[in-house]
């Protein structure tokens, strides 16, 4: 799912929300994988924030996988960063299953 690209301001809650299909648009059953899904300046840059299963950031339902974005997570940042997600299984294959650009925009408040 590349070119999920989404705009926020800064300090805001953000609720996120992707629905995962195979190749053939078929549902793919994410119970039992762990997901991560963080945020950087650039692709291949360090994660300013990342959100996993692990922590129990991210809850999976059927084909489906959501988190917050607190507003602690974007205060004070302000600009393009790039995000991603991915999806790693039971035999430790590892898919990205969600990347594009976030747009944070600054606030006044």
């Amino acid at each position: 799912m590349a070119d999920q690209n989404f705009t926020m301001y800064s300090g805001d809650t953000q609720d996120v929300t992707a629905t995962i299909t195979d190749d053939d648009s078929a549902s793919v059953a994410l119970a039992g994988m762990t997901i991560k899904w963080g945020f950087a300046t650039a692709p291949g840059q360090t994660a300013i924030v990342t959100k996993t299963t692990t922590d129990s950031d991210i809850t999976i339902s059927g084909n489906t996988f959501s988190f917050e974005i607190a507003p602690s997570d974007t205060t004070s940042l302000a600009g393009t960063y790039y995000h991603e997600a991915e999806c790693t299984d039971a035999t430790n294959d590892v898919q990205t299953v969600l990347s594009g650009w976030m747009t944070v925009k600054a606030d006044i408040l």
